[in-house]
């Protein structure tokens, strides 16, 4: 399936990482989520390991870090 994939190139740890490289140690989950119009909790879940990291989030994340 698709989102196992999607899973596999971007893993929770390697998201938080980027999200506090991105956002800084604090409150990185809510400004992540604000900039990539999902709620906070479908960021949680990804860092987590809940549910996968979507591929277009993947991009966008990617994208955020080249700023």
């Amino acid at each position: 399936m698709g989102s196992r994939r999607d899973a596999a190139a971007m893993s929770p740890k390697v998201l938080r990482q980027l999200g506090r490289e991105i956002y800084g140690h604090d409150a990185w989950m809510r400004q992540l989520a604000a900039a990539l119009g999902v709620h906070q909790t479908t960021v949680w879940r990804w860092q987590s390991g809940q549910q996968p990291v979507p591929k277009a989030a993947q991009l966008a994340i990617e994208l955020l870090r080249q700023r």
